[in-house]
C-alpha cells in the first residue's frame, strides 16, 4: 500500500513539472503566435491544481522516506 501512493505522490510532482514546461512553452510560443493565448488559461488552472497536490505528495514522501527502516 506504501508503494502505490508513493507512486501516486512521485506521479503528482511529474505531472507538476510537465505542466510548468507546457506553461513555459506556451507562453513562448505566444509571443510568436498569438492565437496561442486563448490556450494559457485553462493551463494555468491545471498547474495551479497540481501545485496544491504537490504539496501534500511531498509531505507524503518526506514523512515516509524519514522514517526508519524495518528489516
Amino acid at each position: 500500500m506504501r508503494t502505490a501512493v508513493g507512486v501516486a505522490a512521485c506521479g503528482n510532482i511529474e505531472e507538476l513539472i510537465g505542466l510548468s514546461s507546457l506553461l513555459v512553452g506556451i507562453v513562448f510560443s505566444a509571443l510568436i503566435l498569438p492565437d496561442l493565448w486563448t490556450a494559457l488559461p485553462p493551463v494555468i488552472l491545471f498547474t495551479g491544481i497540481a501545485a496544491f497536490r504537490v504539496r501534500r505528495s511531498w509531505a507524503y514522501l518526506r514523512t515516509l522516506h524519514t522514517a526508519g527502516r524495518i528489516g
